[in-house]
């Protein structure tokens, strides 16, 4: 889970609940209504490095960073 949506999360609980409370229910939202992935990359010593590294930086920007909330848990 990133920051920015652990952030999200967090900040829909009451003020006043305690932290180790907030972060239980945080983590089995994620693991309930995160995105799930299995993507799999292949390479070798040959592979073009650059190109490896935008692929996955691409893929977890689109499946992960930019994960919206569903709207009945928000």
């Amino acid at each position: 889970m990133s920051g920015m949506v652990a952030k999200r999360l967090f900040d829909l609980l009451p003020q006043s609940m305690p932290i180790e409370k907030k972060y239980d229910l945080v983590k089995n939202l994620w693991k309930h209504y995160g995105p799930r992935s299995e993507k799999t990359y292949c390479f070798n010593a040959d592979s073009d490095v650059e190109k490896l590294s935008n692929d996955i930086r691409d893929y977890l920007l689109e499946n992960i960073k930019n994960y919206k909330i569903p709207e009945p848990l928000a």
